[in-house]
């Protein structure tokens, strides 16, 4: 999948089908004033009440400890330890093990994961939704709050190279791997021409 060059830093999110690039968005400031818009009246004459965007609640991203390239950490429960390895010779088939804290997980591709503490809580994902990137191809922007934007900014200039996991329940359906450090809590994952998004928003949202 052709991938979108971004001067700030990008994350790369694998899927079973291929991988996404994630991306730091700049955001221009305005000094100008927003324009007005046209409000459309009924018929009667009065104004038509605005549809209120649904408000969703997000699932957390949380840090890939380890995928087996990389020895368990000393501080790792050792239940979770051996789970984690107990995952890697029985080809998944073991199942998952979680203390709250870690989790020996496989992901769709059949990788054991070793998944650590949360990272961005899910409250401080404002939003997600479906786009249009400015080369045609379908995108799902991400916006932080501050306190996450911060929190998130941090943690990828830290960790290079390490990976992510957003998991919906007892399923990991994205894994980025950290290829640069990610400013300002605005994200744009552009995706490949026959990628549902619908899928991607169902994975980040509870």
């Amino acid at each position: 999948m052709a991938g979108r060059t971004v001067a700030r830093g990008s994350v790369r999110w694998v899927r079973a089908a291929g991988a996404v690039l994630l991306a730091a968005v700049a955001v221009a400031g305005c000094d100008s004033a927003e324009p007005l818009t046209h409000q459309p009246t009924t018929p009667s004459g009065s104004a038509t009440t605005p549809t209120p965007e649904p408000v969703y609640s997000y699932n957390s991203i949380r840090e890939v400890v380890t995928d087996g390239a990389s020895p368990v950490p000393d501080d790792v429960p050792a239940a979770i330890s051996a789970g984690f390895k107990e995952l890697a010779t029985s080809q998944c088939e073991s199942g998952p093990v979680d203390s709250g804290t870690y989790l020996a997980i496989c992901d769709t591709t059949g990788q054991p994961l070793l998944v650590g503490p949360v990272v961005v809580k899910g409250d401080d994902i404002e939003k997600a939704e479906a786009a249009t990137g400015a080369s045609g191809m379908p995108t799902v922007e991400i916006a932080l709050t501050t306190a996450g934007s911060k929190i998130f900014a941090d943690f990828t200039s830290e960790n290079l190279t390490k990976r992510l996991a957003i998991l919906d329940g007892d399923d990991v359906c994205l894994t980025p791997s950290i290829q640069g450090k990610i400013p300002g809590g605005k994200i744009s994952i552009s995706f490949g021409q026959d990628t549902d998004t619908d899928d991607v928003l169902e994975c980040l949202r509870k």
